[in-house]
């Protein structure tokens, strides 16, 4: 793969330099003259050993530049953006070295007057001396490419993005062209080389410090007006793998103009001491001047108009082009209108972004920074972008960024050459148009830039937002609080998926003890009515009372699109949000006061029955359902110890390989996000996802029967068991008995009324009143009476901050996550709401190159530093067991003493404390308490069962008491025993 991607390099460059000849072709056939000026000054340069100094001297600075200061290795990405910094800088030395003896030396040879009397023109001269110059420039710029291209490969293992660098040097070439020009003009204003060098050099200046005009002028629209027109300024798309018109018109303009100047400095022999001296020197400044006005509106038009959609992008991940839904958005909103005809409001972005940032956040400050660009040059004249590029956290922009906008600088955990720190980094952007505003204060890493940007600049341009409804239940996603005591409560915050559902839409929270209002007045929408909610989402509708729970069902049968997410054992929520099957927590108030039932919890076999599901699940011995936690032994991330030991988090992605011994023999390629080809749209939250991480999810069936619904799968596991939701409440850190790896389940479904039946109830549907008036709580479980289009997801811990706000962080433990939770859940309301112009756009990865062997020197040292960890916890483990088995052993054998010299009749208060110790000490005392119990003298009818791990359980939230072994009394013990087992019973704490 290295030797294929150097010798595309080198052919591709081979092939320039080809057409590059070609192109001069025509020169020796019609204009001979400038072929020979062209041919001498090419051979001279490299007779002299000078000039093979300054192309080393090239190809060396080059080198260092593009690998040398920390930026490269800090941003781990394989391209020559750290090059383009320094290059104009570099070519401020070189550009002179090549152009000071173009014509200077002639003079001072006295070379100049046998060129000037030869049967040619002054066009001839200087073409020929121009290609000549542009062909050693080459000559270096590709012995640079080459060498620096092979330091890639040996950095990337080969895993270049060929098209990218080939466009950089390209861009690089422009960007010579224009300079070697310029260079030439100094040349003919003197015979003296050194001072040909200097001119040279400061008539270039100019347009290389545009670049940084920002630190003379403080104004932000002068000095970004500015800096675009300098060198790296038009460079900057080539960097991006654009080739772009109007950079091209910059650059071609600039060696126009300056072959026109060297022609009037060539040709002033012939009338400097005339009579009209100065009529044609004027005339000459007039066509210099208008030359430069030519290129200057040429290089303008075609920028903001639609020749500036004539580019080309070459990188291999077209990192720098909008997807089409993008396109045709930014077309729209560039064409909409207000009521009267007038051009609608513009769309301002004002965007904050730091400098150097750390290799996590780099290519997310690529994007970012790309991205804005694009919008900017195909948004028309309504999106207007202001771009504060390398904020710093304490600089004046910063302050300005944080007091107007409240984008303040985020902290982030990043690892620097092995080191962990914290850094402050600015990413965030305001949108504003008319009274509208959305502002993002960070550009996250899991979520793709394109995406927040177009959705931001919908939003504000657009004047109803879609409404969703939140429902008010224990999961508390809109944030609350709990109270864990009498005088104590926890603030449970926000989770951050909301934020995001607030960006795009208008978010409302339902209290479901109120029948919810499903449709409401609107003069503007047909019939004058429209749906109050375009999509509800209900988290855990297991945790609502009966009547709140008669509510919802009510609000599906009368059509309403909902989102459900039903978690067996939600377990990142574990401390308030009880499971499908486990009843409510006890207000800890009321059990403080020694009383007080867990609140009642509604039926929710009127839901699964209304969509026509069932829990996979098992019956237990009073015959409800015991829904299953979903396992499996797949783990894309076997670097991380957590999921390593933990098989109930689930992972899905879009190949599965855990699929079935007789499935693999068949070749079986098993997709966790199956695709409805005879109707897309049904799947399309899913259609463009990779992966999942849902946490302890259930898994859910289509129930038997016949049904006017539609069941279409959107998630499915591979291979994968059960596990009993109601033995793992129970087991209180210790993990049961898991079922075997032996069927495909389904872990989220989307339920829609078919379209016959569709049809049916629309016929009969009566205008806006479906579910309400009297009589309908009795008809919660009845046929709906209106199209049901509902999705469920039988995981809650999915949505959390704890799972799906990892994604937001770029690495942990060297690796980084990619599950897209926050994505899947924005799809799905998409999906219910009809807004699915995002969905494309949010799958869309843009995937840097990296350097490869970098990042596995890394991650082979992080192993060995992981292992040494674990060898160090492991022995750490060891030597704490010993210890403690030792102090749980001298203890025994003092109960053993005790129990020998006293043996009162009954059971003594040493069974007490050695009850205790088996709920702090169980894993070690089980085999000394076997010999502790031989010693006691318990009546003959009493069975002593043998204690797991935890010999009781106390759970002071909820108040519910589990014995796991112990001593069992018979049913006619009599009242001493009565008297004992409390004593057995276990204590809150």
């Amino acid at each position: 793969m290295s030797l294929l991607a150097f010798l595309m390099m080198s052919a591709i460059t081979l092939l320039f330099a080809a057409l590059l000849i070609f192109a001069v072709v025509p020169l020796g056939m019609y204009r001979q003259a400038a072929f020979a000026v062209l041919k001498r000054n090419f051979v001279g340069y490299f007779i002299n050993p000078t000039g093979y100094v300054f192309l080393a001297l090239f190809v060396v600075l080059t080198s260092f530049a593009a690998f040398w200061p920390n930026g490269f290795f800090a941003s781990n990405l394989a391209n020559f953006d750290q090059l383009a910094t320094y290059l104009p800088y570099i070519m401020l030395v070189i550009i002179p070295a090549i152009t000071m003896s173009t014509w200077s030396e002639e003079k001072r040879q006295g070379t100049d007057e046998l060129l000037l009397t030869l049967p040619t023109t002054d066009t001839d001269i200087i073409l020929g001396k121009y290609f000549a110059s542009i062909f050693i420039f080459t000559v270096a710029l590709a012995l640079s490419q080459l060498w620096n291209v092979f330091i890639l490969i040996l950095l990337t293992q080969g895993e270049l993005d060929v098209q990218l660098l080939l466009t950089n040097y390209l861009g690089f070439w422009f960007m010579g062209v224009s300079m070697l020009a310029i260079g030439m003009v100094a040349s003919f204003l003197t015979n003296n080389l050194t001072v040909g060098f200097i001119l040279g050099a400061l008539f270039n200046a100019p347009l290389v410090f545009l670049d940084s005009v920002d630190t003379a002028i403080s104004q932000v629209s002068w000095s970004g007006f500015l800096s675009e027109w300098s060198l790296l300024g038009r460079y900057e798309p080539f960097g991006r793998g654009l080739i772009s018109l109007p950079s091209i018109i910059y650059f071609l303009g600039i060696a126009v103009l300056a072959i026109d100047l060297c022609l009037i400095l060539i040709g002033r022999r012939h009338w400097v001491g005339a009579a009209n001296a100065w009529q044609r020197g004027l005339h000459y400044l007039v066509r210099s001047a208008m030359i430069a006005v030519a290129v200057v509106s040429l290089t303008f038009i075609t920028q903001n108009t639609v020749l500036n959609r004539v580019r080309i992008d070459t990188s291999e991940g077209r990192l720098s082009s909008l997807t089409s839904e993008t396109r045709e958005i930014l077309t729209r909103l560039a064409g909409e209108k207000r009521d009267d005809g007038e051009a609608a409001e513009p769309i301002r972005i004002e965007a904050f972004v730091g400098g150097e940032v750390p290799a996590e956040y780099a290519q997310v400050r690529s994007d970012l920074l790309n991205l804005l660009r694009e919008f900017d040059a195909l948004g028309g004249k309504r999106l207007q972008v202001t771009l504060h590029n390398g904020v710093e956290p304490f600089s004046v922009e910063a302050q300005l960024a944080a007091k107007r906008f409240d984008i303040q600088p985020r902290r982030v955990v990043t690892r620097s050459q092995g080191t962990i720190r914290e850094e402050e980094l600015i990413m965030g952007a305001v949108f504003t148009c008319g009274l509208e505003r959305v502002v993002v204060p960070f550009f996250e890493h899991g979520m793709p830039v394109e995406y927040e940007l177009i959705r931001s600049i919908s939003t504000v341009a657009r004047e109803k937002r879609r409404t969703i409804g939140i429902v008010q239940t224990d999961a508390r996603f809109q944030g609350g609080q709990v109270q864990l005591n009498l005088f104590q409560a926890a603030p449970v915050p926000k989770q951050l998926i909301v934020t995001d559902f607030e960006k795009q839409y208008q978010v409302e929270s339902v209290d479901p003890s109120q029948e919810i209002t499903l449709w409401i007045d609107d003069p503007d929408a047909e019939g004058g009515k429209r749906r109050k909610y375009d999509a509800l989402i209900v988290v855990q509708p297991s945790s609502l009372g009966p009547e709140q729970l008669d509510n919802v069902v009510r609000a599906i049968r009368g059509g309403v699109p909902t989102a459900i997410f039903e978690d067996p054992y939600p377990a990142m929520l574990k401390r308030y949000l009880p499971g499908t099957a486990e009843p409510k927590s006890v207000d800890p108030q009321m059990a403080m006061l020694g009383g007080g039932r867990p609140e009642p919890k509604g039926d929710m076999r009127a839901l699964w029955d209304l969509l026509h599901i069932a829990p996979v699940a098992r019956i237990n011995q009073f015959g409800n359902r015991d829904p299953y936690v979903i396992w499996q032994s797949y783990n894309p991330y076997p670097q991380i110890d957590d999921f390593t030991g933990t098989p109930e988090f689930v992972f899905v992605r879009n190949l599965m390989t855990n699929v079935a011994e007789k499935d693999r023999d068949s070749g079986l390629t098993l997709s966790a996000f199956p695709q409805d080809p005879l109707d897309p749209a049904a799947t399309v939250a899913t259609a463009s996802l990779e992966e999942l991480l849902l946490p302890y999810p259930g898994a859910i069936r289509k129930a038997e029967g016949k049904t006017d619904l539609e069941f279409i799968p959107l998630v499915q596991t591979g291979f994968a068991g059960t596990l009993s939701s109601t033995d793992l409440i129970e087991s209180q850190g210790t993990t049961p008995e898991r079922g075997p790896e032996d069927a495909y389940y389904t872990l989220a479904v989307r339920i829609r009324t078919s379209k016959e039946a569709a049809e049916r109830l629309a016929s009969a549907e009566p205008t806006g009143t479906e579910g309400e008036g009297e009589g309908a709580a009795e008809e919660s479980a009845a046929e709906p009476t209106a199209p049901i289009d509902v999705i469920y997801v039988a995981d809650v811990d999915c949505l959390t901050s704890q799972v799906a706000g990892l994604t937001s962080q770029p690495q942990s433990e060297g690796m980084t996550l990619r599950w897209q939770n926050r994505i899947f859940a924005l799809n799905l309301i998409d999906s219910l709401t009809g807004e699915t112009e995002y969905v494309t756009v949010r799958g869309r990865g843009q995937q840097h190159r990296t350097l490869k062997e970098m990042e596995a020197k890394t991650d082979s040292e992080l192993r060995q530093v992981r292992e040494l960890v674990r060898t160090f916890e492991r022995e750490q483990r060891s030597a704490i067991e010993a210890a403690k088995e030792k102090q749980v052993g001298d203890l025994l054998d003092h109960l053993e003493r005790v129990a020998d010299a006293a043996r009162p009749e009954g059971i003594p208060d040493a069974v007490d404390l050695a009850l205790e110790l088996t709920r702090d000490h169980g894993p070690y005392v089980s085999q000394r308490l076997r010999r502790g119990w031989a010693h006691l003298d318990l009546p003959a009818d009493w069975n002593v069962q043998q204690p797991s791990r935890m010999t009781a359980i106390s759970d002071s939230a909820t108040g519910r008491h589990s014995r796991r072994g112990g001593w069992v009394a018979p049913a006619d013990a009599g009242p001493e025993a009565s008297r004992l087992v409390p004593r057995m019973l276990p204590r809150n704490r």
